[in-house]
């Protein structure tokens, strides 16, 4: 999809989409500048001493997590970064232990109730044939709502709860019925999972690894208001939100070298 849908526009989803299909950097470059906006948002609501805790983000190892900016960004306005270990979300990650199996079964229900259509006699129309446009709609539709019926504070809690994550208890991933004795450790292991890619010297490697070369002090204040320019184009609202946040942060940024990263 090339364009966006009219009708979708009027839902409350903000739709992303990269050439390929496919995840990437810049796709989870949007995430987390959308991610910040809402960090600082609900910081602007707490008392002095909490709003300066870092926050945590969890996610898993995909390759568009080797993202320096997007890793300089979450750092900038302390929050830290951490990808879980390799092959272990069905364990660990909060969304496949407790909110993607309702999620599923509820998308399933709404999105059979709505592709059933009835005549103006109220007689149900059997093999109706929907275009594609419509079958978009209608599956897009549902799925939020589906997830604004399973996404509840409740479930999230509960989620949170059975990875062991919070309340940290250690006992809860170990006793998983997935848990394999003597597994055996992938052959070509991924750099950025079981880390805090946020820490200062997994940041530098971070760097390394995608500009393949060492990084220099210039590089850790590089001017991150021309950088972000191409990469916050995409939406206005989120850019001017993420940009007087940076100006709070960093007053005299406007007189950092500017460098291109190649």
């Amino acid at each position: 999809m090339k364009t966006l849908d009219a009708e979708l526009e009027d839902l409350d989803a903000f739709f992303v989409r990269s050439e390929s299909g496919w995840r990437n950097k810049y796709l989870f470059m949007v995430y987390c500048i959308m991610f910040i906006c809402n960090v600082q948002e609900k910081r602007s609501q707490m008392n002095v001493f909490d709003a300066q805790v870092p926050f945590l983000l969890i996610v898993d190892g995909h390759p568009s997590r080797l993202s320096f900016l997007a890793v300089r960004l979450l750092s900038a306005f302390n929050i830290e970064l951490l990808v879980l270990p390799g092959h272990t979300s069905h364990i660990l990650q909060p969304l496949d232990v407790g909110i993607f199996s309702p999620s599923k079964a509820q998308f399933k229900k709404l999105f059979d109730m709505a592709t059933i259509r009835y005549d103006q006699q109220g007689h149900m129309v059997i093999n109706y044939v929907w275009n594609a446009r419509e079958l978009r709609y209608i599956m897009v539709r549902s799925f939020l709502d589906a997830c604004s019926v399973s996404c509840t504070a409740t479930n999230i809690e509960n989620a949170f709860k059975a990875t062991g994550i919070y309340p940290m208890d250690m006992n809860k991933p170990l006793a998983s019925r997935y848990i394999v004795a003597n597994g055996v450790p992938p052959a070509r292991p991924n750099f950025v999972n079981d880390k805090v890619l946020t820490d200062p010297n997994v940041m530098m490697q971070v760097f390394q690894m995608e500009y393949g070369r060492p990084m220099q002090q210039q590089d850790w204040y590089f001017n991150l208001f021309v950088a972000m320019q191409s990469v916050l184009a995409w939406n206005g609202a989120y850019g001017q939100v993420l940009s007087r946040e940076l100006h709070l942060l960093y007053p005299t940024a406007g007189g950092f070298q500017k460098i291109q990263l190649k």
